[in-house]
C-alpha cells in the first residue's frame, strides 16, 4: 500500500514535466524605432520559432489561436515590441507550438487573464461556391507583402485565422475564419485598393471580388458573440534568458 502511495504522488510531477515547453527560448524587449518604421516578422519553420518586433497582444493572440482584436488589455500590450527566438524540441508535433507559447507567456510576462463574450460585428471569412482554391504549405513562415496606390498583394504561408486577422487592415471591421479549414496553406492574392477602384473602375478586382476569384474564398457581414480575452495581468519586461 506504501509503495502504490509513493507511485501515485509522482505521477503529477511526471506529467509535468511532459508539458509541451520551448527546449531553448530568448525573449528580449527593443526600443521603439526612430523612424516610426515597423517591420514585424512572425514565422515557424525549420524547428524555430522566430518572432521579431511582435507586441505582446502579437504573441497572445497567436498562442491562444484567435485575432488580435479578441485580446484586450492596458495600452502597452499593443504598443511595447518584443524579439523571441526559440528552438522547438525534435520531433515535437506543430499543434504543440501553441501550448508552448501559452508557456513562455507564463514563465516570461507573468501573464494571466479571464475570457468573456461580446457581440461584436464582423466579416466572416467563409469559403465560397465552387470551394477553396489553396494549397497546403509546409510550414508557417510568414507573408511577403506589396503595397502601392493602386495595387496590394500577399504571398502568405499561412493558417486561415492569421491571414484573417491581417485581411482586417484592409477592412471598416474584424475579419474571422469560418472557413473551418485547418493546416497551413500557400495563400496568393492581389487586388486593387478601394480608392484606386473608385478613381478607375476598371483598374481591377477588389478585395470582396479578388478573395472568391482567386482563393475560392468570401467576406459576408455577421454580428456573433465573440470570445475576448482579457488580460488582468502581465509584467512590461520579461523574465531573463
Amino acid at each position: 500500500m506504501r509503495i502504490r502511495s509513493i507511485l501515485l504522488l509522482c505521477i503529477p510531477a511526471a506529467l509535468l514535466a511532459q508539458a509541451p515547453a520551448f527546449a531553448v527560448a530568448s525573449v528580449k524587449s527593443v526600443p521603439p524605432p526612430v523612424d516610426g518604421h515597423i517591420s514585424t516578422r512572425m514565422s515557424t519553420d525549420n524547428g524555430m520559432l522566430n518572432y521579431s518586433n511582435v507586441t505582446l497582444k502579437d504573441v497572445v493572440a497567436q498562442a491562444y489561436s484567435i485575432a488580435k482584436f479578441q485580446v484586450a488589455g492596458p495600452d502597452w500590450l499593443d504598443n511595447d515590441r518584443f524579439v523571441i527566438a526559440a528552438k522547438i524540441p525534435s520531433g515535437a508535433p506543430r499543434e504543440q507550438v501553441a501550448a508552448m507559447l501559452q508557456a513562455l507567456l507564463k514563465e516570461r510576462f507573468a501573464l494571466t487573464f479571464h475570457r468573456e463574450s461580446k457581440e461584436t460585428s464582423v466579416l466572416a471569412m467563409v469559403v465560397a461556391k465552387g470551394g477553396a482554391k489553396l494549397k497546403p504549405a509546409d510550414s508557417a513562415s510568414g507573408c511577403h507583402i506589396s503595397t502601392t496606390a493602386k495595387k496590394i498583394s500577399h504571398m502568405c504561408h499561412l493558417e486561415l485565422p492569421q491571414f484573417a486577422e491581417r485581411l482586417s487592415t484592409y477592412t471598416d471591421r474584424p475579419v474571422v475564419d469560418r472557413t473551418q479549414l485547418h493546416g497551413v496553406f500557400e495563400i496568393n492574392v492581389e487586388w486593387v485598393p478601394d480608392a484606386a477602384a473608385i478613381t478607375d473602375p476598371t483598374a481591377g478586382s477588389t478585395l470582396l471580388e479578388a478573395l472568391p476569384e482567386q482563393l475560392g474564398l468570401r467576406l459576408e457581414a455577421q454580428k456573433t458573440p465573440v470570445e475576448i480575452l482579457i488580460v488582468d495581468s502581465a509584467s512590461r519586461v520579461p523574465t531573463e534568458n
